[in-house]
């Protein structure tokens, strides 16, 4: 079972995207505050296969949670995805350029959404593969 941060300030789009994700299998972790995931993330010992975030919150940006997120060492290499209603290329640049892997528009096909994560889990787990191999021979 794959497990994934979500982070999304609307609760009924975090209670719509958590429904659909646990229905496919997905353990899913939630938070409306990028502040209180980000928390979490410092002080648990989690593991997540990927982390998907909205951009326009309150207090905290997307783009700075994911920034926090990409500056702690567990965390760097761990896929992540922005779900936003910023539909603009400088949106989209600017995410790519702080290290996201994918970006999908809302509002966003539930069904698209999870080919798109189960991809980018797929991925991280080939890339992960490859390096231990690296690293033994």
């Amino acid at each position: 079972m794959s497990s994934l941060l979500l982070v999304e300030d609307d609760v009924g789009l975090l209670k719509i995207f958590t429904f659909f994700l646990e229905k496919k299998g997905f353990q899913v972790t939630s938070h409306t505050s990028p502040d209180n995931a980000l928390k979490e993330l410092k002080q648990e010992q989690l593991t997540f296969d990927i982390i998907l975030s909205d951009i326009m919150m309150g207090h905290m940006s997307g783009f700075e949670f994911c920034k926090a997120v990409k500056s702690l060492n567990k965390y760097k290499s761990i896929p992540f995805m922005f779900i936003s209603a910023l539909l603009d290329m400088e949106s989209k640049i600017k995410g790519f350029n702080l290290g996201i892997d994918d970006y999908i528009e809302k509002p966003a096909e539930l069904e698209s959404l999870e080919l798109k994560i189960n991809n980018l889990i797929s991925r991280h787990k080939r890339e992960l593969e490859l390096t231990e191999r690296v690293v033994e021979a």
